[in-house]
């Protein structure tokens, strides 16, 4: 994940978190603070037993997508969408394969009013 960022962005590792947060912490454009962080997590695992050397540089960026937050959310707060709550499309937004269809004004997630 860091390499991919760091083939993008030239001394990627250098930037402040928030930069780096842009790269690692999105999954196209939705925030997706676990993908980095439970990476991130099982590098610390690994570490702690096998690269005790590692293991500070990991530890020191563990959590660094949830610490710093969605760098890129709306200004707009949005509370339900076509019947879900925010929360409900965002994480169907995360699922791998799906697109999902929000229901459209008047429309239930289940069909229409």
């Amino acid at each position: 994940m860091i390499e991919s960022c760091a083939m993008k962005t030239s001394r990627f590792t250098h930037l402040p978190n928030a930069s780096q947060a842009k790269c690692l912490c999105y999954s196209g454009k939705a925030y997706a603070p676990n993908i980095f962080d439970n990476y991130l997590s099982g590098c610390v695992s690994w570490a702690s037993t096998a690269e005790l050397d590692e293991l500070s540089e990991f530890k020191a960026n563990t959590g660094l997508c949830t610490s710093v937050g969605n760098l890129l959310k709306a200004t707009a707060t949005v509370t339900k969408i076509g019947g879900l709550t925010k929360r409900q499309a965002e994480e169907a937004t995360l699922l791998p394969g799906l697109s999902p269809k929000l229901p459209g004004p008047g429309e239930t997630a289940r069909g229409s009013v």
